[in-house]
Parts: C-alpha cells; structure tokens; sequence
C-alpha cells in the first residue's frame, strides 16, 4: 500500500480544518470477500465519503467541504507543523448512523443510500465477528428498507445485490427468482454462489472466499467455522476459481458507489 496525499479540508458546519489521508494505490492481498458486498482489505483502506468531526462528533459529508490543500507530508519541503498538529477525520460508529437516518445527512437518495447499506453491514459486522448468530429485527428493518431503494435498478450489480438482501431477509424463493436475470458471464459466478445459499435457505452472510456447499448438511454447518474444515486444497480451488469473478463484481460495485 501506498500512502497519498493528506488532504487538507474545512469542515462546512464549524470551519474547522481537517486531515483526511487518502492511498495513492493498494491491493486486496489477504482480503476477504462477503455476500453482502462488503471486502476487508487491509492493504486497501477505504476513503469513507461520510466522516465524523473528532471535536465536535457530528457527521458530514466529504464532498460538502471545501479542500484547502493536497498536503504531501512525507516530502520535507512541505512539512507545515500546524497541519500536523491537527486532527484526523474519524468514522461514524453504527449509533451515529441511526441517528442520521431522517435528517439533512440523507437529503439525497444516493446518501439514504449509502448510509443504509452502511447499516447493513454494521448488522452483519456483529456476526462476522461471532456477536451475534443473525440479523437484530432493527438492522432488517432496515434492510427491508434498503432493498425497496434496488428494486427499480435493473443493472446486474444492483440485481445481485439486492437478491443478496433478499436472501437475508428469508425471502428465498424471490432471492432465486431474481438470480434468473443474471446471465451475464461477469457476474453469474457470484450469482451462482448466492443461488445456492438461497436454496438451502441459508439466511446469514457469509464469506465468499468458502465453499458454500456444505451448509445445512446434518446439523448444518456455519460458514463463518469453515476456516478450519475445509481442505486446503479446496480452498485454493475455490479461490482459483472466483478471483476473475470477484474482480468483476468489485469493479462493478465501486461503479455504483462512485454515482
């Protein structure tokens, strides 16, 4: 990973000057790929369009403030210890999204949407990180409000997704359905892998780096203790097999968010 410029911003609602770093290049070596469309990538940080203020906590989006300067803070010809001296933007916790929900934060449908999805995944982070085996009845509500706002795209990045929260919510039977207009050869792999989730009525998210083939076998097995059955030969495989895929579906996903 490559570091880039700081950018220098003022914040719109107090003024205040602001870094925010950004990654002049990065790559995705030890990430990890999940249903719900989010990747963990730690050579790839995200640059979050909504942060939070760290002196006074309240939201804002990048694009409402104004940059003052592309700070290189690696080149000693540039060095500025005021800057240094200042604060690093933060992100907002999952409590600072709710409260978002029905102000000004959402005063477009991109940022409703974007913060929904971001709730989304908050949901599912409580179960990527075992605190909790399912969706709270909170997070699918707000899922099911999510999945009205991709049910009049047609796109297949959309349709993949938004059969993903149908598969979430336990509407399985639609999940599968949907799935039918994906027959583009760039995304049918990923397409098939939430297919088959839906069909065993799998309803938790899962990490798409995994076989998915196990599940609801006896007792049925979580995706999430996969690590340690599964042969490392089929694990290889499997990665082998949905590299192009994923890229794909990256490639088409960040599309959507740069919108």
């Amino acid at each position: 990973m490559t570091p880039g410029p700081t950018l220098i911003l003022q914040l719109p609602h107090c003024k205040h000057l602001i870094k925010y770093p950004t990654t002049a290049s990065g790559n995705t070596v030890g990430a990890r790929q999940w249903s719900d469309g989010k990747m963990e990538a730690p050579m790839l940080p995200d640059a979050p369009p909504l942060c939070k203020c760290p002196t006074d906590g309240k939201l804002f989006w990048v694009e409402d403030t104004e940059i003052i300067a592309e700070w290189e803070f690696y080149n000693e010809e540039e060095i500025n210890e005021e800057w240094a001296q200042l604060d690093t933007i933060s992100e907002p916790s999952e409590e600072d999204l709710w409260a978002a929900l029905g102000t000004e934060l959402t005063n477009t449908p991109e940022r409703l949407y974007y913060i929904r999805l971001a709730l989304w995944w908050a949901g599912n982070d409580h179960i990527r990180n075992r605190q909790r085996k399912e969706l709270s009845a909170e997070h699918l509500a707000n899922l099911t409000e999510f999945e009205k706002m991709l049910s009049a795209d047609d796109d297949d990045e959309s349709t993949l997704l938004r059969a993903e929260a149908l598969r979430e919510l336990s509407r399985f039977d639609e999940s599968v359905e949907l799935l039918k207009n994906v027959v583009s050869g760039r995304m049918a792999d990923f397409a098939g892998i939430i297919r088959d989730l839906a069909e065993q009525q799998y309803s938790v998210v899962v990490d798409i780096n995994f076989p998915t083939s196990h599940l609801i076998e006896g007792e049925g097995k979580s995706p999430l203790k996969m690590e340690e059955e599964c042969p490392h030969e089929m694990m290889l495989k499997l990665e082998k097999d949905l590299e192009a895929a994923k890229a794909r579906f990256l490639e088409e996903y960040e599309k959507r968010m740069r919108r």
